[in-house]
């Protein structure tokens, strides 16, 4: 039986993707927060000085690729984008 499994073909799947949020975009309204299975949002400090709102990152290495925070946006910030490796 172990010989069989050796011949099988190796299957590799494709990483999961990644939410992306556009930070020049984000309004910092929060509601990708509400809609995120694992709690991998965080509001931050716009790092634009000439902003003075709070904007939403994604920590990637949390997220699973469900891709719930970008149908909510209201704004369309969020972005799925292939995960590197």
């Amino acid at each position: 039986m172990t010989e069989r499994l050796r011949q099988r073909p190796t299957v590799k799947k494709k990483p999961k993707p990644v939410a992306l949020i556009d930070g020049e975009t984000c309004t910092g309204c929060e509601v990708c927060i509400e809609f995120c299975p694992v709690e991998c949002i965080a509001v931050v400090r716009n790092p634009a000085p000439e902003f003075n709102h709070n904007v939403c990152r994604v920590i990637e290495d949390l997220c699973l690729g469900c891709a719930l925070c970008a149908k909510e946006c209201p704004w369309e910030c969020i972005r799925m984008a292939p995960r590197e490796r």
